[in-house]
Formats: C-alpha cells, structure tokens, sequence
C-alpha cells in the first residue's frame, strides 16, 4: 500500500437523466442491436496518462482534462444506457446483475438531441470507471480514488458506421437519434499502477461495495435498506445496488461513464454538455486469501476450575472460605484449529443471488466461470462447508473433563479503510484487538488514520447439533490429557440475507474474515472462544 497522505480527489459528480416521454427513443433505434455487433478487436483498454486526446484531430481537450471542465448540462440532450445480455441479444441485462473477471458488458448508449437546432460537439469519451470514497468516521472528510479507468474510442476509429452512430463530423441533428454501442471485458486485476509499495494483492479488482451518498448532490441519501430483501436501489435504472455488506462510509462503485464535451454560450467556454453514467456491481473471481499470510494454526488456553456447590454459596454470603474440604477441580483447557484452506463462498440476498444463478447465465458467462475453476487447485474448487476444532483438557489432579453445554458459530466480518496509505497487512490479532490497534495509531504515523469496524454476524450459519458433544463419552484419554474433536457444520442460514462480499485488500481499505467459535461448558461458568480466520472467495458456480 501507500506511503504518503493520498490527496483528495474530486470526481465530477455524474447527472444522469430520466427521459420524460417526449424524449423517448425511436424503437427502431432500440432495437437495431442485433444488426450491429461490437467487436472485442476494436475496444481498446488504454492507461491514461493525461495526454492521450479523445480525438487526435482535434487539439484541445484530454481525457483527464474533461474532469476540470465546467458542467453544462444542456437540455436540448438526453442519454440513456442500455445494457443487453450478450452481444447481438435485443433482451435487456437483469437489474441486479453482477458481473465477475472476464465477464463482457455489453449494451449502446441512446443520445437524441431534442432540440430544433443542430448541436456541434468537439470530443465524445465513453469508459468503463471504478472509485473508492473513503470517509473519515470524526472529521467525516472525504478521500476519493479513481482505481479503474478502462476507455472505449471504437467510434473514432471505425468508419463503416450507419445512420444511428455518432457522426463523424460531429455535428447532432435536430429531433434526431444517435447510438454508440460499446463492450468492456472485466479485467482480473487494476490496469494502472495504484500502490506505490508495489504490493502485488494491491492489484487485484475490489468488488463493488457500500453506497455513496454524497454522490450527485447526495441523491441517495434518503435511500434505505429493505430488511427482508437485503438490499436496495433507486428507483431509477442504472442506479447502484446497495446490499447489507457491513460498509459504513466506506464504497467502491463501478459505473460505466459517457461524457460530451463541446462548446457552450451559456457557460462561456468549453464545457461538458452532457455527462451520465449506469452503475455496473462487479464481484471479481480473485483468490486473495489474507489468512495464509498469518499462522496455520490458531490456539487458544482457557485456566479451567469447577468450584464445588458449598463453596459457591459461602461465597455468595460473603463469607470466609477454606480450601479445606472442598470439590474444587482444576485444569488447563486448549483449543486449536487450523486456517482451512478451502473458503466460504460468496453470498448475497436471496433474488440477487436467484439472478444470478448459473443456469441464468449466458454460454459466455458459463464459460468464463468454469474457466475461473480450472485456474483453482483441485482442493479449493469446492466451498468450506465444516470445520474442526480440536480440544484438549490437561488435568492438574486426576479430575473427570468437563462436559460441553453448548457450542454456537458466528462470523465476524472485519472491514478496514483509512484516508491515508496502509502500508503493510495486519495479524488478526490485532485487528480483534483494540488496544493494540490504539498503540498502533500512537506509534506508527501510517497507521494514524486507520479505522477498524468488525461486525459480528451470529445467524450466519445454521445452529449446531448439541448430539455432537452433549457427552463425556467423546473425550479420549492418553494417560495424561482428554482430547476430542469438534466439526462443525458452516452452511449458510436459510434466512441470512447479509451480503459476504470476496475478500480483498487495497491500499486505502480491506475487507477479511474470522469464525468465531464460542463454547459453553456444563459449569455456566467456563466460556471461551476460538477466533478461526478464513476467506471468502466468489470462485464456485
């Protein structure tokens, strides 16, 4: 990750407009796709370097340099993005469709001017973007990064257009329809360089996470959560999803971006005419996995003692004890796990995931993912359904083991953001605890802005079946020590409708997982955990 403060910097907030009836598109337009198929040949992902004109015959105004221009909104455009399903294909992409690494997005932009007069535009520019909007939980300022910036100049270089595309003289007729089609393939990993350590995680695509309010004026603000659903989203097509992903003030939002830039009177110059944009929830197929850089095997000592009943009553009367004559019994109790090396796969709302089941793919979808299985090694193919955690009971006399009363599994979801650049990766040890955390921000200036929300999700998995270890039977005994061993069932709650995002790293935020294993023994008295880290990967079909 980074070493220095990352500057703020501002995006130019994106308006995108809903078309009243008497802008609606011709139909003929809409449905001319299917004659005009984009081709991957002619998409081009480029790195912009600040340089690269929209037009090289235009001498004027850069990629980058749009970002500064004033907005002018006209009124005599309106767009609309239409995303379709494959290439060629006239039916319209699923509203709560995700795409993963090496997926197409394909669809057209709808650009009518609905004015009487023509209308010159100088330079058109159409890509596919990423942002991170980190805010400060005190001082609530904002830290925004662009992460992904892939660009699509197809028009510019094709000349066999129709009548429907963007014309090459630039100049947009009255009352008359205009269509750029366009494809992106998701890329694995970002395309520019955004970490200055060079930490090879740093290059992976984080998935599409959180909300921004304060983006287009703060239009979702007042946008809530549906509790059953697990999810919502603007009544508005091409807005963005947002899920319960345990994100707060913090979000990576994905949108595929068209800007027109030409001149105009009202604001003197040149201007952006029109800017709009359809948001596009990515879920990348990367197999980040922040557990195998700590410890493979995690322990826990619990002192365990059982105190005999007359010593428990003297002590709740406050009375003078003697060691004499009690039932005392003592012993050290150990549990061990270790770091599975499968993951639990992703999991989203109940009609998200529905839709974007794979028999609802598309051949080249289906294609993709079982690609993004062969990449993955025999033993990590299939999800983490179980996990087992040993124990031990090591006896300071010859006393019996105790008796398990209960045994229950959460998941904790830890999610990490700062404004500056965190620069090396966390045990998880520290994480969980916040006392170092505190002697962490004290100590080292990179670790001064951190912030660390961990999320304790208990209806995540199933409940356990106490047959398991409702016994004493279970215990095997070596002449020194018990020992036995619990598995434990990790399938999702039929009605867990929390979203469990891939996990990842970059270098403003993360996002990483434990299971929590809590054990109750037959005194009431006895508890102890076991904190299991484990990744979540969106790998499985």
């Amino acid at each position: 990750m980074w070493n220095s403060i990352v500057n703020v910097t501002r995006c130019t907030s994106m308006c995108s407009m809903k078309l009243p009836c008497e802008y609606e598109f011709d139909d003929a337009l809409a449905n001319s796709v299917t004659k005009y198929k984009p081709s991957l040949t002619n998409i081009h992902t480029k790195q912009v370097d600040g340089g690269t004109f929209i037009d090289g015959g235009w001498k004027g105004i850069s990629i980058e340099d749009t970002r500064i221009l004033p907005l002018a909104d006209d009124p005599s455009l309106a767009t609309k993005f239409r995303l379709v399903q494959d290439s060629g294909s006239s039916k319209t992409q699923r509203i709560l469709n995700e795409y993963t690494s090496g997926d197409l997005v394909h669809g057209f932009l709808e650009l009518k001017n609905v004015s009487s007069k023509p209308i010159k535009f100088d330079a058109f520019y159409l890509s596919l973007e990423g942002h991170m909007v980190v805010t400060d939980s005190l001082s609530r300022s904002r830290t925004t990064k662009t992460i992904l910036k892939m660009d699509d100049d197809e028009w510019l270089e094709d000349k066999k257009v129709d009548d429907s595309a963007l014309p090459l003289d630039k100049i947009l007729k009255p009352h008359t329809n205009y269509r750029k089609e366009f494809v992106f393939k998701i890329p694995d990993h970002l395309l520019e360089p955004v970490c200055q350590h060079g930490t090879p995680q740093h290059y992976d695509l984080p998935p599409s996470l959180g909300l921004d309010k304060h983006h287009k004026q703060f239009k979702y603000q007042n946008l809530r959560i549906d509790s059953i659903l697990g999810y919502a989203r603007a009544n508005e097509f091409g807005s963005p999803i947002w899920s319960l992903d345990q994100a707060e003030d913090l979000s990576i939002n994905y949108s595929i971006e068209a800007v027109l830039v030409g001149e105009n009177a009202r604001k003197g110059g040149t201007c952006i005419l029109k800017q709009s944009e359809h948001s596009v929830r990515i879920i990348p197929s990367t197999t980040w996995s922040p557990s195998i850089e700590g410890p493979q095997t995690v322990e826990r000592r619990l002192p365990y003692k059982v105190v005999g009943q007359p010593t428990i009553l003297r002590r709740l009367l406050h009375l003078f004890v003697s060691s004499k004559g009690t039932s005392d019994k003592s012993g050290v109790i150990i549990l061990t796990a270790s770091a599975p090396q499968r993951a639990l796969s992703y999991h989203s709302p109940p009609l998200i995931t529905r839709q974007n089941a794979f028999d609802f793919k598309n051949d080249g979808e289906r294609q993709n993912r079982l690609r993004v299985q062969d990449t993955i090694p025999s033993y990590q193919r299939d999800p983490l359904k179980r996990i087992c955690v040993n124990i031990r009971y090591v006896p300071k006399n010859e006393n019996t083991p105790p008796k398990l009363r209960s045994v229950d599994v959460e998941l904790l979801s830890i999610t990490g953001k700062s404004s500056g650049h965190i620069s090396s990766q966390l045990s998880y040890d520290t994480l969980l605890d916040q006392d170092k955390l505190d002697h962490l921000r004290k100590k080292l200036p990179e670790f001064s802005c951190l912030d660390v929300n961990t999320t304790t999700l208990p209806n995540a998995f199933g409940v356990q079946k106490p047959s398991k270890w409702f016994t004493r039977d279970r215990w095997f005994f070596n002449g020194s020590e018990y020992e036995q061993d619990l598995v434990l069932d990790l399938e999702y709650s039929k009605g867990f409708s929390k979203t469990l995002i891939p996990s990842f790293t970059t270098c403003m935020c993360f996002r990483c997982y434990c299971i929590r294993v809590n054990i109750l023994f037959d005194d009431r008295i006895n508890r102890t955990h076991l904190n299991i880290p484990v990744d979540v990967w969106n790998t499985f079909p």
